[in-house]
């Protein structure tokens, strides 16, 4: 369990400089620093929280477990998949056969295949689409903003730039539901070149549509354990970082507990998450994010356990989906 790996063991003292400071002990800081240590270089991974594993947590109950955040591997996602390959951890195909309940707030519900009703709305979604999919296939996955008239894509919400080319509320409702279940937060707060970026990131529409291929076996707070597993002598927890600065030795780092230096500074935690105003404007790019720039994700989650799959004996997959 991977809060059994909570480490609160004293920092280096300032003036022994790390190689690099990993801030965050997520998924992805995880994978970072073990990455780094694996080149030889000295490393710390500063943890603002008691455990590991970011938005990874795991409840085990008799009999099973129960995912508080992330969950499903999707068949697109093949890092993910070799990562799981690698550490041991299995990966159960999520039977889907079965009626989807999709309903877009029309009061019309069935399988995904049949929720356009009319020729209208099929011909909406079919040129919606085709939008969208060009806008994606311009996308350069490490640089989007240097797609033409990504200003303006910038500028513009994906709620915006849907009903400014969307011939039904339907069609465009279609569209909005899968960003909004996509990014957690609403289309008015997106922009156009954000969805677009990570639909491209994602390897498209298609990729979203089986997002939810596999379940793991066994908790997916395996993959932190995992990680974290050549690197615990280095993880430092409950360090929420208040303050980063640029120095001559290389990025200073203050937490409540003293400072660490290190020649690097990976930050592996959304920049929402950084303290406001204590970010060195020195250090470029990581100092220019303003709070409430970005839109945070609003999620909440509820987890059911039955007794048996009784929605099997009535054909239906178990998933639903609605807007509202």
């Amino acid at each position: 369990y991977i809060g059994d790996m909570a480490n609160n063991s004293p920092l280096r003292p300032s003036n022994e400089p790390y190689d690099a400071v990993v801030v965050g002990a997520g998924l992805s800081g995880l994978a970072a620093a073990r990455d780094l240590r694996r080149r030889g270089l000295d490393i710390v991974v500063l943890e603002a929280s008691d455990r590991i594993g970011g938005r990874v947590r795991t409840e085990r109950f008799p009999g099973g477990v129960a995912e508080l955040g992330a969950q499903w591997v999707g068949r697109g996602q093949h890092r993910v998949r070799r990562l799981a390959a690698e550490l041991g951890i299995e990966l159960t195909a999520i039977d889907l056969a079965g009626t989807h309940i999709f309903d877009l707030g029309s009061g019309t519900a069935g399988d995904v295949a049949r929720r356009l009703t009319s020729a209208k709305v099929l011909v909406d979604g079919a040129q919606l689409g085709a939008r969208r999919w060009w806008l994606t296939r311009r996308i350069r996955r490490e640089r989007p903003s240097q797609i033409r008239g990504a200003f303006r894509l910038d500028a513009t919400s994906f709620a915006d730039w849907l009903d400014a080319r969307a011939w039904t509320r339907e069609g465009a409702d279609g569209l909005r539901y899968l960003a909004e279940g996509g990014t957690c937060t609403s289309a008015t707060e997106v922009s156009a070149l954000e969805v677009a970026a990570q639909l491209a990131t994602m390897g498209g529409l298609r990729a979203l549509a089986h997002a939810d291929a596999f379940a793991v076996t066994g908790g997916v707070d395996q993959f932190a354990s995992g990680l974290a597993a050549e690197i615990s002598d280095r993880i430092r927890t409950g360090n929420p970082v208040e303050a980063i600065s640029a120095a001559e030795d290389g990025v200073r780092v203050r937490t409540p507990h003293g400072e660490v230096v290190g020649r690097d500074v990976v930050m592996a935690v959304p920049p929402a998450a950084l303290p406001a105003n204590e970010v060195d404007p020195a250090l470029g790019e990581l100092a220019r994010w303003e709070p409430g720039e970005l839109a945070q994700a609003r999620v909440v989650k509820q987890v059911l356990v039955y007794d048996s799959p009784w929605w099997r004996d009535r054909g239906l997959s178990g998933q639903a989906d609605t807007p509202t």
